[in-house]
């Protein structure tokens, strides 16, 4: 019963901007149940690192793995593209509130395709799912609360929480299916290194809810403007359809083509 609680603090995103939809919660869970959920986002990470389960796209959440090695890469494709004089384009997308949209049915297949038991990941989400929501600001942690124990047919809050201690694997674990989709469709970016002569195929760069993808083909095509452009938008649609499939969507402000 313990675990049954939270509080959601409502902090500024940009200093000075107190608008609701603007604000960023951080949900703050009994720490004895956070500190099982960090050791299950470990226990996971660890596993899926060995099995190489990540896409190799994906640089968030990740042990070893830094959002400026994401900015070097995409430096370096551009330069082969320059080179190659090869035609491109870069949709820049952000996902709106990712952890607080993350479907629960979506984040146990996930979790339990990177080797985590079912008996933990129902601990983990039947918590989250009854949990008694508080709102803390400036007045203080408010008398009531939002979410509980609900009638059978009722659907719970979704969402992992920011401030989820296996929030980051999680997301890693729900949005490595979408890329991956995304790359079984033959999307992105195709390259042949020089020396070993080896083909691989690029769709982005990601870092959590920060995507870029990429749209060129392989390079023998010879794309005009208008062809890259609608392939590009066909990419973005299959992203955008698994995001909203898990129960993610795009934040429109902050994504633009390149």
């Amino acid at each position: 019963t313990r675990w049954s609680s939270g509080i959601d603090v409502m902090m500024e995103k940009k200093k000075g901007i107190f608008r609701t939809t603007k604000l960023r919660t951080i949900l703050l869970y009994e720490a004895e149940f956070n500190h099982g959920n960090k050791g299950i986002g470990r226990e996971v990470a660890r596993q899926a690192e060995i099995a190489s389960a990540f896409a190799p796209e994906n640089y968030g959440s990740r042990k070893g793995f830094q959002a400026i090695e994401q900015c070097l890469n995409k430096e370096l494709v551009f330069d082969i593209l320059r080179q190659t004089r090869r035609s491109a384009v870069l949709v820049s997308n952000d996902a709106k509130s990712c952890y607080d949209r993350i479907v629960h049915s979506v984040a146990s297949l996930s979790m339990q395709r990177l080797g985590l038991p079912e008996q933990a990941t129902t601990c983990m989400f039947s918590c989250i799912q009854n949990l008694h929501h508080y709102v803390r600001t400036a007045f203080g942690v408010s008398e009531a609360s939002f979410g509980g124990p609900r009638e059978e047919k009722e659907l719970p809050v979704q969402g992992v929480g920011q401030g989820n201690g296996g929030g980051p694997i999680i997301w890693a674990g729900v949005s490595t299916p979408i890329l991956d989709m995304v790359r079984a469709n033959n999307r992105g970016l195709y390259f042949t290194s020089p020396i070993a002569l080896q083909g691989f195929q690029l769709i982005g760069f990601s870092f959590v809810d920060d995507s870029d993808l990429l749209e060129g083909g392989n390079g023998t095509e010879n794309y005009s403007t208008a062809e890259l452009i609608a392939r590009s938008q066909t990419t973005l649609d299959l992203y955008e359809g698994g995001l909203r499939a898990t129960g993610g969507a795009l934040e429109p402000s902050k994504s633009w083509p390149l």
